[in-house]
């Protein structure tokens, strides 16, 4: 409990989960019918960290690997509750009982939970929508975890959680580190260096393959990453024009795209996509002989015409940081 206007409060948590997230408006209000008072939620991609935190108690078993998967597959909205006697009219108000058909017909859990399990390493995850503090000794631990780790994180580290767990998933944790990092980073220093909108430029280079990542086809990637990453901004709270701005920048990426007249975020990103990948030799060779299993020449011929598209896309103020690379690509394909 803490003190508010001198008076002790009773605080506890709740999570509304990924798979109940296009309803997680209809569970705030259901939580505040039944008398909750909701100061303060978010909005977050969750870490293996926030499972932990929640579910750690359940490390030793089986569980917990497949609570820590269905937690991280999606947004979640997570909060706090508080009042007297909170934890007991919480667990009242969500159900008792993990299985939404155990709890009363009144419960959260019940009406808009599903009898439907998912399985995962054979083990069954029941789908009732909201995990929420059961003792006050779990309230306790995940109050001051909302408070001091998750309420105002940034929208920048939600989004690179979101997308190094979307290639983890996909068993491309090289591709994260080895390319989107890159882009990241060489992306960052161009934003200072061209007095660029920052935020606009880390969002874009963070998403701008998030189409091609999760449909596994780089065909038309930057219009339809352009509307997924519209998407996830707009849920996590971005303003419309940035929304726009980061759009257009992951639009106009691709070296098939036109770039005459983009904004310097736009150029930005594309060269920072550019110079990533003549940074790194190891991944162009793993695409071409890797990924797409082709025959020698097939291959050298498909790292070739990559390497001429990357640095065709950068603007001339990066020029002098992509040369070198690309005359040593000169030496190593010639």
């Amino acid at each position: 409990m803490k003190p508010v206007d001198g008076e002790m409060v009773e605080r506890a948590f709740f999570c509304i989960r990924p798979q109940f997230f296009d309803k997680y408006r209809e569970i705030l209000d259901a939580l505040k019918n039944a008398g909750l008072h909701i100061p303060s939620y978010s909005t977050v991609w969750l870490t293996a960290e926030d499972i932990m935190v929640m579910y750690g108690h359940e490390k030793p078993s089986p569980y917990f690997d497949a609570v820590t998967h269905f937690m991280t597959r999606d947004m979640s909205v997570v909060g706090i509750v508080e009042g007297d006697n909170i934890v007991y009219r919480l667990v009242a108000a969500t159900g008792e009982s993990h299985i939404p058909s155990e709890n009363n017909s009144a419960t959260i859990r019940a009406k808009f939970g599903s009898e439907k399990p998912l399985l995962h390493a054979g083990v069954n995850f029941y789908l009732n929508p909201v995990h929420r503090s059961s003792t006050y000794e779990e309230a306790a631990r995940e109050v001051a975890h909302y408070r001091n780790t998750i309420e105002g994180r940034p929208i920048e580290r939600i989004v690179a959680d979101m997308v190094r767990q979307l290639y983890i998933d996909r068993n491309l944790t090289c591709v994260y580190q080895h390319h989107i990092e890159r882009v990241v980073a060489i992306a960052d220093d161009l934003a200072t260096t061209q007095n660029a909108n920052r935020l606009v430029v880390i969002y874009a280079a963070l998403l701008h393959d998030i189409a091609s990542l999760q449909s596994g086809n780089k065909e038309g990637h930057g219009d339809a990453g352009a509307s997924k990453a519209s998407v996830i901004l707009h849920q996590l709270g971005c303003n419309s024009a940035t929304i726009e701005r980061v759009a257009n920048c992951i639009r106009s990426h691709s070296s098939s795209a036109n770039s005459h007249g983009i904004s310097v975020e736009a150029q930005i990103l594309r060269s920072a996509d550019g110079i990533a990948n003549l940074s790194y030799a190891p991944l162009l060779f793993y695409f071409a002989y890797g990924r797409k299993s082709l025959d020698f020449d097939a291959g050298l011929d498909t790292v070739r015409r990559k390497v001429e598209r990357s640095f065709a896309k950068v603007a001339p103020f990066a020029i002098d940081q992509a040369r070198p690379l690309y005359d040593r690509w000169q030496t190593i394909l010639n």
